[in-house]
């Protein structure tokens, strides 16, 4: 399984957590759960985003500056 480490640095990203965590799959914000990584790419999703289940999160640098 990847780690987080290992996807920030294939998207090229800043890592905020973990670098260890191991993630087991992709879900959205709304349905992700433990291991997983969901992608925030609209404002919109940042309330949702504190109460998700999600692992962790993939989101853009602009968008992490509200995050």
């Amino acid at each position: 399984m990847p780690t987080l480490e290992q996807i920030a640095r294939l998207v090229d990203g800043e890592l905020a957590g973990p670098p260890d965590l191991e993630i087991t799959g992709v879900g959205s914000v709304e349905c992700a759960g433990a291991g997983e990584i969901a992608p925030i790419d609209s404002k919109a999703f940042l309330r949702t985003a504190r109460s998700s289940k999600a692992e962790a999160f993939l989101v853009s640098k602009a968008l992490g500056e509200g995050f």
